[in-house]
C-alpha cells in the first residue's frame, strides 16, 4: 500500500523506491481525490490499483485478495 505525496516529483521518487525495494510486488495506491491523469500515470508505471481515500474497507479487502497471492493473505483480528 502506498499513499503518494501530493508533489508529483516526490511521488515519482517514492514509487521508484517502492519498486526498487520490492521488485515484482503489486503496488496499491491510496490517494485523496486522485486525478484521472495521475491514476493513469501510476497504472502505466506498475501500480495495480488506485483507490480513493477514505477507502471502503470491503473494497480494500477485495482489491488485496485480487492482487496478492493467497499465501500472503491472513486474517487480522
Amino acid at each position: 500500500l502506498w499513499a503518494p505525496s501530493a508533489d508529483p516529483v516526490a511521488a515519482q521518487c517514492e514509487r521508484g523506491e517502492i519498486a526498487r525495494r520490492y521488485p515484482g510486488k503489486p503496488i496499491v495506491v491510496l490517494a485523496s481525490f486522485p486525478r484521472p491523469q495521475h491514476a493513469q500515470a501510476w497504472l502505466g508505471r506498475g501500480v495495480r490499483e488506485v483507490l480513493s481515500l477514505p477507502v471502503d474497507l470491503e473494497l480494500l479487502r477485495a482489491v488485496l485478495v485480487r492482487v496478492l497471492p493467497a499465501r500472503n493473505m491472513r486474517t487480522i483480528d
